[in-house]
């Protein structure tokens, strides 16, 4: 009897205890349940995404690069444009020492203006060569003919551009795009097809602002223009200015580099990411808008984008989101040193187009909906 007993009590034991780990186990798959279907929810609604953080990343370490780049190229320019400078400016008192001539002789005297033309030829092509522009120029405050009606905005001086611009480092045939005949002819220069004996000063901003500066440092009289029509070509420019002094200090001309927008497409490309191909460009900004009718596009390949109209931005935590034309972009932007002639501050920016990222995203969220779909089912099987 006592024996029974003991076996009953030692079953309702076993029983008991089969029961409170079933329990438990229940209890548990049921917490796990829960805590998938939360999992679910906040997946489908894109709050686990991690997308947006790691896209900000990458958006930020790429225009860091953009920004570099950019200002890297800019001031390597206005060091070689200083150069030309005080190179044009030696030659410049030389010229009219040995001659015993002021300034103004030279206008109303080709023939003087060819001379000093040709002697500046060389310099010219030397700053050319070794930098990475497109073009580069000077002009000096004086003209062949007085008297004609658009004598005061028509200045002496020599322009030289590649023609036929293959790659990068730039190459190809060297253009003679303003100048005086003779001095292309004894430096061996071919003329443009497009040439011109004189420069046209109305056609670069900012010439008058150069032309009043007084300093010392002659980076504090530099100027960048935006982009503007290069007359008679199908291509559009941005042209460093370099203030051109006499002896006596005094601002005789401006001369400078051209970035053409052929060359600045070609000197950078897309980036390719995961998110698409990034774009770079240089753009002035007015408030919270760039404009692209006076930017500097690098290679837009795979896109509409074009330098024309005005890009909204609008900022965000992650990443900042850009508008034009009813196109949406993702990226950054970032203000660069560089001082532009209509006073607009030049930002540094780096696009992708809104697609890219948005399959991104949905790939993401995806991944993380079917995960914890997969989960919830694996624990409701169990606690049910």
């Amino acid at each position: 009897m006592l024996t029974c007993r003991r076996r009953r009590h030692d079953a309702d034991t076993e029983h008991s205890r089969s029961i409170g780990s079933r329990l438990a186990l229940y209890w548990l798959c049921m917490a796990l349940a829960t805590l998938s279907a939360a999992l679910f929810l906040l997946s489908v609604t894109g709050v686990l995404s991690r997308t947006a953080r790691q896209f900000g990343e990458t958006t930020a370490l790429q225009q860091k690069n953009t920004a570099a780049l950019f200002s890297s190229q800019m001031d390597a320019l206005t060091a070689r444009g200083i150069e030309l400078s005080e190179t044009i400016s030696g030659e410049l008192e030389s010229f009219l020492a040995r001659r015993n001539l002021p300034f103004d002789a030279l206008n109303d005297n080709p023939a003087l203006i060819a001379e000093l033309e040709t002697a500046l030829v060389p310099a010219l092509k030397t700053a050319m060569e070794g930098s990475t522009c497109s073009g580069v120029y000077f002009c000096l405050a004086a003209t062949a003919n007085t008297s004609l009606p658009d004598a005061e905005t028509h200045r002496m001086g020599v322009y030289l551009r590649y023609s036929s611009l293959r790659s990068v480092p730039p190459s190809g045939n060297t253009a003679y795009f303003r100048g005086a005949v003779d001095a292309a002819r004894e430096n061996g220069l071919q003329l443009h097809n497009r040439w011109n004996p004189e420069l046209n000063t109305t056609l670069i901003p900012g010439y008058r602002q150069v032309m009043t500066w007084e300093g010392d440092r002659l980076s504090g009289g530099c100027l960048w223009t935006e982009r503007v029509p290069l007359l008679d070509t199908w291509e559009s420019v941005t042209l460093l200015c370099v203030p051109v002094r006499d002896g006596a200090g005094n601002v005789r001309g401006v001369c400078g580099m051209e970035l053409s927008d052929l060359y600045f497409s070609l000197s950078h490309s897309t980036v390719s990411g995961s998110y698409g191909s990034f774009i770079m460009l240089l753009a002035p900004m007015n408030g919270d808008t760039l404009l692209l009718d006076k930017a500097m596009l690098g290679s837009t390949e795979g896109t509409d984008l074009s330098a024309s109209g005005e890009m909204r931005i609008q900022s965000g935590r992650d990443y900042d989101t850009f508008t034009w034309n009813d196109t949406t972009y993702l990226g950054k932007y970032q203000i660069v040193p560089g001082r532009l002639a209509d006073g607009h501050p030049l930002a540094a920016v780096t696009l992708v187009p809104e697609s890219g990222y948005r399959h991104q995203v949905q790939t993401a969220r995806l991944g993380w909906t079917l995960g914890s779909l997969g989960f919830l089912i694996g624990m409701l099987v169990p606690a049910a």
